[in-house]
Parts: structure tokens; C-alpha cells; sequence
């Protein structure tokens, strides 16, 4: 099983990634930021946790060979203890005797959680994870307590890490109308990482996600809500779906997200409404059916993607199924088709298939070696402009890389890039609507 400590999580995590010192939102060691400290001791003051970078040693922490801001092995490194949070500890933690604090912390996280649904209304119901490994199959369910909202602090990705007790269920289940923040946690395992459904508005920040066997964060219902930041999900397991974030309904925003290895779709939506900004979708290969391999696929939802990298995607980089309207701005695609010999029937960086009547642009983006074509627009109206298109694999036999067919249009600056194929002359396209069998 792969462990957050590979090399490709490393140099994301800790490395010149999202998480680099100096990044927009990130001060440097010593710097003030407007919520300076989150625990770190910067200027004294320790903040609430749901905000911003709270309690997780973003401002002011710079990586270094410990591995994190917990590398002597407890949270003390983080900054003062804050009172009412609840402490857990592999190392030294004990449920038999604990009371939470630091210095009588909980063993494992189901204690904690427990102690966490049974405080007092306006309590802060903070679930702290020190260094170490947790086995965890976690429910937060409606009734229990859970009045008001919810975080999951631990030291970083690296070093607090839950592992999944069941592998036929997710390690976080998340299902009440709360807030829940998690940050500077990894998830090893489980059907899914996190659940985000029935009306939860989660956050992730700093979190990695290894080796879920169906999809690593899965967004659920028309009233749920998930927003990711530096967020990174690397290889599923061998078997299941396999793949990367899915969104049901849901309004889901993807900001400085990775997926890299996901089977089958990195990122999936329907219905809803997904947004992706400044993330990478590497390397997404077919599932265990040999279909698919998109980086994006979205049916029947509301779509914006921008200032995104995606490279290596086997069948297309992205493929929108009848959106209801579209926009894609600002995004690079690099060899979509890889692994496919000869090209000839995938490898299509961007696919638009019509139907709904939506309003769809693809504006300002860089779309280089595509084996098949660079875009693909089928029985839609789209409008193009400031596009760049390379190396599309048919364009030396049509002497064009982006084209149309079944009916629609193209308007816009870069509508002479377009042929238009005549009926019988299409290219084939796999217009099955995706699905993963567990959602």
C-alpha cells in the first residue's frame, strides 16, 4: 500500500509544491500574517481553528528535515495548548485515564470524537491528532450532539495519519449540517478518505490521501458543500473505482488540488456544480473495465476550470458530458493519450458534447500533443478564443487539431481553427455516462 511518506507526496507536501514558503497566503518564518500565530507562538495569540490556516503551523513554519512542526513527537512544536480542545496521542495517549488536555491526551480518535459529541452547545469541538497512526472509521450522523462545527487539526499530512479500520467504509463519514475544517491530516485507505453528505459544508486544507478504494473525497447532495485547499490525492487501491475526488450534486471548489494515478476519472461530477482552480491532474489511466481515463469528467453540472495544469490523461484530458454551462480558462493539457499506440481512437484533450442548451467557452489555454485531437465539439455552441493548439496526432492527415460534429456552432477568434466533420465522418466518442457503483 502506498504510504504518504513517497517521494512524489514529499516533494508536493514539503517540497517547491503548494506548500512552498513564500506562496500566495503562506508568510514566511517569522513574518506577520493577518492570522499570525495559528498556534505557532509568532505573536502570542492562538485563533479560532476554523479559520483560515488555525492551528496547523502554515504561517510562519518552514519544512525542514523533521519532517513538520510536530517533529520532536507531540504538539507542543504547534504552540500552546488551547483549552477545550481534545488531544490525541499515539505515543503517549490513554483512554482509560485521559481527559483530553495535552498533557492527558486520548489514544485514539473514536474517543476523542465521542467526548467531542457530548460538550456543551458553543463548545469548541476540536479533535487534535499529535504524530503517529490512527486506525479510524469515523460517523459524525445527525443526533448526536454535533451542534456546533467541528475540526480535525493534525501537524501535517505526513505525520498525523488516520488509517482506515474498515476498508468497506470511509475513515471520515460525514453527515450533519455542520461546518467540519480538517487540515494537516493524511488518509491511508477506505472506500472513500472523507464522505462530505446530507448538508455538511467541509473544508480541507494541507491533507493528503493514499490508496481509497472507491474515490478519495466524495461530495454528496444538492445541500453539501466541499471546498479543497492544497489538497493532494495520490494512487488508489488495486481494486474498486479508483477514483480521485467525485462530486454528487454538490457544490464542490478544487483550489491548489493534485490527483495524481486515479483510475478511471481523477475528478468526476454530475450534477452540482464543481469549480477547479491552480490544481494538477496527472497520469489518470482507465479503469479496471479499460475505459476512461480522463482527468475531468463532469455530466449534467455546472463547470469552471482555470489556471489548471492536467498532463498524461489516457482517453481525454476533459470530457464534458451535456453541462449546463461551461467555462474552461487559463488551462494546460499535455499529452492526452498516453499509452495509446497510434492514437487513432483516444487522446482528446477537451471533449464538449452537447444537448442542454448550455453556455459553454474555452478561452486562453495551452493545449499541446494530444494523440487524437485537441478538442472535440459535439451538438454544442461554444466560444473560443486566445487558444493555443499543438501536436494534435490527427491534424497532419485533416490539417486541423480541433473539430466539430453533429451539429452546433463555434463563434469567437478562434472559430476558423475548427473543422467541421461531415455526418459518417465523426470521430467515435464514449458518450456513456460515468459511474461508480458504491455512489
Amino acid at each position: 500500500m502506498l504510504r504518504l511518506s513517497s517521494p512524489v507526496v514529499r516533494g508536493l507536501v514539503f517540497g517547491g509544491g503548494w506548500l512552498a514558503v513564500g506562496a500566495p497566503g503562506w508568510a514566511s518564518a517569522g513574518e506577520h500574517h493577518p492570522h499570525a500565530d495559528n498556534g505557532l507562538g509568532n505573536d502570542g495569540a492562538v485563533e479560532d481553528p476554523l479559520d483560515g490556516d488555525q492551528g496547523l503551523g502554515n504561517d510562519g513554519w518552514a519544512p525542514n528535515e523533521g519532517g513538520g512542526p510536530c517533529a520532536e513527537g507531540d504538539w507542543g512544536d504547534i504552540g500552546p495548548p488551547v483549552d477545550g480542545w481534545l488531544h490525541v496521542s499515539a505515543l503517549s495517549g490513554n483512554d482509560a485515564s485521559a481527559d483530553g488536555t495535552v498533557d492527558h491526551p486520548f489514544a485514539t480518535v473514536a474517543t476523542a470524537v465521542g467526548v467531542a459529541a457530548t460538550l456543551p452547545a458553543g463548545s469548541d469541538r476540536v479533535v487534535v491528532l499529535w504524530p503517529g497512526e490512527y486506525d479510524a472509521a469515523v460517523s459524525l450522523l445527525p443526533g448526536e450532539g454535533w451542534d456546533d462545527p467541528v475540526a480535525f487539526l493534525g501537524c501535517s499530512p505526513l505525520e498525523s495519519v488516520l488509517l482506515a479500520a474498515d476498508p468497506f467504509a470511509p475513515v471520515l463519514d460525514l453527515a450533519v449540517a455542520q461546518v467540519v475544517a480538517v487540515r494537516g491530516v493524511g488518509f491511508v485507505g477506505g472506500t472513500a478518505a472523507l464522505t462530505a453528505r446530507d448538508g455538511v459544508h467541509l473544508t480541507t486544507e494541507r491533507v493528503g490521501v493514499a490508496g481509497s478504494r472507491e474515490v478519495g473525497i466524495a461530495a454528496i447532495g444538492s445541500e453539501t458543500e466541499v471546498e479543497t485547499r492544497h489538497t493532494f490525492i495520490d494512487v488508489p487501491a488495486a481494486d474498486g473505482c479508483g477514483w480521485g475526488i467525485g462530486s454528487w450534486g454538490a457544490e464542490t471548489v478544487l483550489r491548489e488540488t493534485a490527483v495524481s494515478g486515479a483510475r478511471g476519472v481523477a475528478v468526476f461530477a454530475e450534477g452540482g456544480s464543481i469549480e477547479i482552480e491552480g490544481g494538477s491532474l496527472v497520469a489518470t489511466t482507465p479503469d479496471l473495465n479499460s475505459r476512461y481515463g480522463r482527468a475531468i469528467h463532469a455530466q449534467y453540472a455546472d463547470v469552471t476550470i482555470g489556471w489548471t495544469t492536467i498532463s498524461d490523461s489516457t482517453d481525454a484530458a476533459i470530457f464534458l458530458l451535456d453541462p449546463l454551462d461551461a467555462v474552461i480558462k487559463g488551462v494546460i493539457i499535455d499529452i492526452t493519450g498516453a499509452g495509446v499506440v497510434g492514437g487513432e481512437s483516444t487522446g482528446d484533450a477537451i471533449v464538449i458534447v452537447g444537448g442542454g442548451g448550455g453556455k459553454y467557452k474555452v478561452k486562453d489555454s495551452w493545449i499541446y500533443d494530444s494523440a487524437r485531437s485537441s478538442l472535440v465539439i459535439e451538438a454544442a455552441g461554444v466560444e473560443l478564443s486566445g487558444n493555443t493548439f499543438v501536436g494534435a496526432g490527427i491534424e497532419p492527415v485533416l490539417g486541423y487539431g480541433a473539430f466539430g460534429q453533429g451539429g452546433g456552432a463555434v463563434h469567437g477568434l478562434d472559430a476558423a481553427d475548427v473543422l467541421w466533420l461531415a455526418p459518417g465522418s465523426e470521430l467515435e466518442l464514449d458518450r456513456d455516462p460515468m459511474a461508480c457503483a458504491l455512489y
